[in-house]
């Protein structure tokens, strides 16, 4: 799940699966049987929900400090589920890569990578991350917990949003790239699905999967990411980093956002 934002839930919600990705993700109960656009490759399809809860075999069970509450959401890289860290008691969410995908050197790099470069973002509008490692061969990433929605379920939900509303929500955004900036780290994913919205409406940045830190020597990040490939989410990429992701600068994340705030305002 390298290129997918930290699903979220609400006390009523749905877990849907895209017919054709295959990603899970969650919905609000009010769309139940009513055509949902999948935040991940944009098909439009029925919003029947898939099993989870007791019939998940995971459920119940412990990793890392965690038990296991149910299962958020899922992708070709791995599964996040909302857990209980259970020496503090509090609610968390635990992403997981899958068997086949921990076999991918690059794919272990980069979500480790993904844990290193949240850890340097202490801002109250990005999602922290309090823990990563292995557990029983189990490579994990701890994070916060975001009880509500993402901005593109949001924006499912209500169509066009306030123009007060999404300009807030991108406001708060915006401050968040610009504490990564200063850092020297570029997102490179930003869009809708990758903005969490709390129960009190406060925004947050997720999903550092594609994030690329400016100081790097290239061969520092593995070469993780090939010259000339393009990474991101095309909808919202500037025409830059469809041409070449290795390259980029702070600019294509402004462009991004710019993106994000036009289909918040025009639904």
């Amino acid at each position: 799940m390298n290129d997918r934002a930290v699903p979220v839930a609400t006390p009523r919600d749905l877990l849907l699966t895209c017919k054709r990705c295959q990603h899970e993700f969650r919905a609000p109960a009010a769309v139940l049987n009513q055509n949902v656009e999948c935040p991940h490759c944009h098909k439009i399809f029925a919003a029947v929900p898939v099993g989870s809860g007791p019939s998940d075999p995971l459920v119940g069970k412990e990793l890392a400090g965690c038990r296991l509450v149910r299962r958020l959401g899922s992708g070709g890289l791995g599964v996040v589920y909302e857990a209980e860290q259970l020496a503090v008691g509090r609610s968390v969410a635990i992403k997981m890569l899958s068997n086949k995908a921990a076999a991918i050197p690059t794919v272990v790099q980069r979500f480790q990578r993904e844990a290193q470069l949240c850890a340097a973002l202490n801002h109250p509008h990005v999602v922290g991350v309090y823990d990563c490692g292995q557990d029983r061969g189990v490579h994990y990433l701890l994070m916060e917990f975001v009880r509500g929605e993402t901005l593109a379920a949001r924006i499912q939900r209500f169509g066009r949003l306030p123009w007060a509303e999404a300009v807030g929500f991108v406001m708060q955004i915006a401050k968040a790239l610009s504490h990564a900036h200063s850092r020297d780290i570029i997102h490179r994913d930003i869009k809708p699905a990758n903005i969490l919205i709390d129960s009190d409406g406060t925004a947050k940045l997720a999903d550092l999967g594609l994030a690329k830190q400016l100081t790097e020597e290239p061969e520092a990040a593995g070469g993780l990411t090939m010259q000339g490939a393009a990474l991101g989410s095309p909808a919202y990429m500037p025409p830059e980093q469809i041409r070449d992701a290795r390259s980029v600068t702070k600019a294509a994340d402004v462009y991004a956002l710019g993106v994000t705030l036009y289909h918040a305002l025009a639904g």
